[in-house]
């Protein structure tokens, strides 16, 4: 579980840094991009794990040492993090745009 988590931290990360690049009115700065993002990503990835039903493979075993390599594992760990990383980063820059420290 720790490469999975490991995986969707630095895919939150990523993400929210390409939302500050893509969208200026939500760039916080690379640091906090980087901090909110890899935030968000480790949410999400908790998430996909939460959310797998039961009896089910795990949707980032693709990543641990203990099971075969799994592609479907590996992009929905990137997809979850790196989601969940453009997410919290929009969320905290509005919320910060709306209390007027602007962004």
């Amino acid at each position: 579980m720790a490469a999975s988590l490991i995986l969707t931290i630095v895919s939150g990360a990523v993400g929210g840094n390409m939302l500050g690049g893509g969208a200026k009115k939500l760039n916080l700065g690379t640091t906090l991009n980087s901090v909110v993002g890899a935030i968000g990503g480790g949410l999400g990835g908790i998430a996909l794990a939460m959310f797998n039903p039961p009896g089910s493979a795990a949707p980032l075993a693709g990543m641990d040492a203990a099971s075969s390599f799994d592609l479907f594992g590996l992009l929905s760990g990137v997809a979850a993090g790196g989601g969940a990383g453009i997410l919290l980063t929009a969320i905290v820059a509005k919320a910060k745009t709306m209390r007027g420290g602007g962004v």
